[in-house]
């Protein structure tokens, strides 16, 4: 593969910057909001400490994208169009269904402490159901799994590191269980319907003019 193709490939990633504009607009308070805290919730301890995986979301997400089009192509657009499609699906969530996540009061002045607060400020703890970082985590956590055949130790990485980020989630206060339970299940589900999709394509032999070259390719058949 050449470099240029390679590059070409990996600019389709704008996209997910370009549709997350739309997040900010839907991240204020428009006078009907509901809270999903459950008992359960109100007992999680804050753990600042996990601020690290939070953050480090941005790099999970830009490092796994990355290793899927090296590797395999058909899953790199595959989970592309997934994340794409799910932050567009919550943002028709947040807009006809506004939760938020209370926050604790954060005291001290150590790094942690001190990255959260920033957090804080800039994310407004509306657009809390389903949780997007848990939605595109677990989108990757599951194309990871199709691609032990080329590395299993890059595979595990990347599941531990999506498992790090969906935990941090809950111990920073930014949502409530049911947010996670909802980034998983419609993850999940938006992922498998891509696939079957592609496939449904595949069989039908009219990817030539849709898709590129190599999603003709499906493993196991010539």
């Amino acid at each position: 593969m050449g470099t240029q193709v390679f590059l070409k490939r990996l600019s389709w990633m704008l996209l997910i910057p370009l549709v997350g504009l739309i997040y900010a607009q839907l991240n204020y308070n428009n006078g009907n909001v509901h809270s999903l805290m459950t008992a359960l919730d109100r007992i999680i301890p804050f753990i600042p400490y996990f601020v690290v995986p939070y953050v480090a979301w941005y790099g999970v997400l830009f490092f796994s994208l990355t290793w899927f089009a090296y590797k395999n192509d058909r899953l790199y657009y595959r989970s592309l169009a997934s994340l794409v499609l799910g932050m567009v699906v919550s943002y028709l969530i947040f807009f006809v269904f506004q939760t938020t996540v209370p926050r604790p009061v954060i005291e001290g002045h150590n790094l942690f402490n001190q990255l959260t607060k920033v957090i804080y400020a800039i994310d407004n703890p509306y657009n809390a159901f389903p949780s997007l970082h848990v939605l595109t985590s677990y989108i990757i956590y599951l194309g990871s799994q199709e691609t032990k055949i080329y590395s299993r130790f890059i595979s595990r990485a990347i599941q531990i590191m999506t498992i790090l980020v969906i935990l941090s989630t809950i111990f920073l206060k930014q949502h409530t269980l049911l947010d996670v339970a909802g980034g998983i299940f419609i993850g999940g589900t938006i992922f498998n319907v891509t696939g079957y999709v592609v496939d449904i394509i595949l069989s039908y032999d009219i990817s030539i003019n849709l898709l590129p070259k190599s999603f003709k390719h499906i493993p196991g058949k010539r």
